[in-house]
Formats: C-alpha cells, structure tokens, sequence
C-alpha cells in the first residue's frame, strides 16, 4: 500500500512539473514583454511583483467594466432623462430612486439585474429568485438533466433553516456562479466574504457559511454577522490547472467590484468586512488586494492556502489600512498534514511562511493514517470542522478580535 502511493505521489509529482513547465513556457511565449517568467535556480517562477505591475493598467480597463455596470438592454429600459451609473454609488443612488414598477422593467429587460453591485441586498435577492426560477425553468424545457441538478443544489440551499436566518440569493448566473448570504450584509455589524472554490456544491458552502457564522457568534453573540459563501468566480477547472493565475487574475476585478458594493448599500455605521480566501480563493483574494486601489475589506484570511500572487504581505492594500499596519490585518493557517503543501510554488510565498509577513494562527491536523508521508487528503477540509481551534480563531478575527488569535 505504501509502495504504490509513493509510486502515485511521485507520478503526481511528475505530471504537476509538466504543467508547470508547459504553462510556464507557453505563457513566456504569449507574454514575454511583460515578465511574467522567469528562470531562478534551473526551474520556471513566477515573477509576481512585475505581473503586478505589468497588470495595473488592465486592471483599470477591466473596472470600468465590472460588475455594477448595467447591460445594453438595460439602459435602454431606464426611465426616460436617466444616466447610465459609472459608479457602484451612482448604480445606488439611481435603484433606490426607482419605482418597484421601474425596477421590475429593468429585470425584464435583464434578468440578471439582481447580480449588479451597488443594488441592496433584499433586491437583489428578490430578482435573483426569480432568475433562478427562470433558468430551472429553461433547463427544464431543454431537457438539461445537469443544469437541472445543479440549479436545484442552489435552490435547496436558500431553503429557511431552523434557527438560522434568512439566505439571500446575492448572485446567480447561467455560468452557474453563486454567492448567498446568511443574514443580510446590508445591516451586519460583522460581514465575512468567504470565497468558496469555484463549482463547489452551494449547499456543501452553504453548511461551511453556517459554521463561519456561529464561529463569529460565539465571540461577539450580541453582534450582528453576516457570512456569505462567494462562488462569483471562474476558478481554476483542475488541481493541475490550479498552477496557473490567470483565473485568480480574471476574477479579481469581480471580487473587487462584490467587496466595493458591500460598502456602498451597507446601512447605519460601516461594518468590519473580512475576505476569507480558501485554496485557490486564496489567490484570487490575493490579486484583488494586490493593486494600488485597495480591496475593500479591513481583514483578509488565507486558508489552506499555496500562493497568494505576491511575495508578501506588504504588497496587499486593505481600503482604509495603513500600509505600514498592513501585517496586523493579514491571517493565514494552514493543517500540517494538508496536501495542498505538496503544490508547486507558482503563485509565490506561501502565506504561512515566516518571511510572508502577516499573522500565522493554529489549525487542528492529523496525520493520514495509511501513509508513512503523513498527507492527510481530509485535513485541506479540516478548517470547517466545528471541533477544529480554527474556527475559534476565524470568529475572532471575523468579529475584530484579531489581535487574540493563537
């Protein structure tokens, strides 16, 4: 038993430096002006800070066209004298000066209204439903047994749940991306954006997005929290795709836009936002908060985490941080048995590292029982563990008491 999984980790091993190294040369060949390889020690490396810079500009390009913008069919239908919005307070600012009779116009004309940033919670829950009621509708009429399927997992995860309160259906899309909040983030004192990998089961999200919100319970419980379970995102399609960061790259804007949103229709006192990237979300959390206009968030997490796009924690911008106070607000944890360590380092400093920066907090692991390597497939789970130290740490941190963590 032991000798064929040596024999598979070293072929894994192998394949992964395949993919490296054919991702590494096809992306010298199609951007070399632009640094994004280089050669260090005899191997392919990422060069992460002059990605960055390189992608600055774009990044701007890419904003203007983020996700408060309103589609052609849209601004066609907006009542007559009004501007298009250019902004997530502009988009604000027009919706709540709408009729319910306007707005249901707009939905009319785009049934994906209810994704726009800037758009209240409860409204864009309200349109939401009715889009995903459309689309289980149309893959029904097509006979599509997996749109189906999967549009019914979304469903049955908004179903009211004992004890817990409403779920608000923040995004839906025919791409099958998703975000559903529990409790609305528009009134929370305390507000988690947890990015789940892309494609995960919404319902599996949804039972972690429970979990995150009792950890933050349990330490602030007189607190209002808000958790909400982020697939907005196209993550990498494959572990050994996962080396790549483009994905992270392309979804960054997105997340930006989501978190920017957050502020402009949250109500009373601004709340205490943290971004909770796991695995691959790590690195799109990373990219987001690594260009020179901040991530909107006062805290960021990284969770089993192989790579965040920078080299380290400084090189992230929190909106309202002191740069030079950024390591106070930057957590990582990582399970010792987790097998994500054996990734290769394409997207830079693991953020667990000592010269990373930041603050490192403890996470239960237990060695795999049948391996005389220690890999535990279940401890990259772990972290949503009620039992796991982890989750005692993530509430605290989720509710500002990040200075306690152990």
């Amino acid at each position: 038993m032991v000798a064929s999984y040596r024999k598979w980790l070293l072929q894994a091993h192998w394949n992964r430096i395949k993919d490296v190294l054919t991702v590494g040369f096809r992306d010298a060949a199609e951007h070399a002006g632009e640094g994004f390889y280089r050669g260090t020690s005899g191997q392919m490396q990422r060069a992460t800070s002059e990605t960055l810079h390189a992608d600055r500009a774009g990044m701007r390009c890419i904003e203007e066209s983020a996700s408060f913008a309103l589609s052609p069919a849209a601004r066609r239908a907006l009542p007559d004298g009004l501007e298009p919005p250019r902004t997530q307070r502009e988009l604000h600012d027009l919706w709540t000066g709408l009729s319910r009779e306007d707005r249901d116009a707009l939905h009319r004309a785009d049934p994906f209204i209810g994704n726009r940033d800037g758009i209240p919670q409860v409204d864009r829950d309200h349109y939401n439903r009715q889009t995903l009621a459309m689309l289980q509708d149309r893959a029904v009429s097509a006979s599509d047994t997996e749109a189906v399927k999967r549009y019914g997992k979304i469903a049955r995860a908004l179903q009211p749940r004992e004890g817990m309160p409403r779920r608000y259906l923040s995004l839906v899309d025919d791409k099958f991306r998703v975000a559903i909040a529990a409790d609305n983030p528009d009134e929370a004192t305390h507000v988690l954006t947890y990015l789940a990998p892309a494609g995960v089961n919404p319902i599996t999200g949804g039972a972690r997005l429970d979990k995150l919100r009792q950890a933050a319970l349990a330490v602030d419980p007189h607190a209002r929290t808000s958790v909400i379970s982020w697939s907005g995102y196209e993550g990498a399609p494959s572990v050994s795709r996962a080396i790549e960061s483009v994905h992270a790259r392309n979804s960054a804007p997105v997340l930006r836009s989501y978190q920017e949103g957050l502020r402009v229709t949250h109500e009373g006192p601004p709340s205490h936002n943290t971004v909770l990237g796991y695995s691959y979300g790590s690195v799109t959390a990373g990219h987001a908060a690594a260009y020179e206009v901040p991530l909107a968030a006062d805290n960021i997490i990284f969770a089993g985490s192989f790579g965040t796009g920078v080299e380290r924690a400084s090189d992230l911008r929190l909106a309202g941080i002191d740069p030079a106070d950024i390591d106070r607000h930057v957590f990582s944890t990582i399970a010792e048995h987790d097998w994500i360590r054996l990734m290769p380092k394409t997207h830079g400093t693991p953020p667990t590292s000592p010269s990373f920066g930041g603050t490192v907090f403890s996470t239960d692991s237990a060695r795999g029982p049948w391996t005389s390597l220690g890999w535990n497939p279940h401890d990259h789970h772990s972290y949503w563990d009620t039992s796991n130290q982890v989750m005692k740490n993530m509430g605290l941190i989720v509710t500002g008491h990040g200075n306690l963590v152990t």
